[in-house]
């Protein structure tokens, strides 16, 4: 996904600086949702 992402901001001549900090914010916002759904997982079993 990131791999795809990252070719179509290659195509659009994205600046390679804003590349890094359009993935670095994907990680980011993937890892807060799988920490959110995990919680309400989690709180759902009880």
């Amino acid at each position: 996904m990131i791999t795809l992402i990252g070719n179509g901001l290659v195509l659009l001549g994205i600046n390679s600086f804003f590349q890094q900090v359009v993935r670095g914010v994907i990680i980011v916002v993937a890892v807060l949702a799988n920490i959110l759904l995990t919680q309400r997982s989690s709180k759902a079993k009880r």
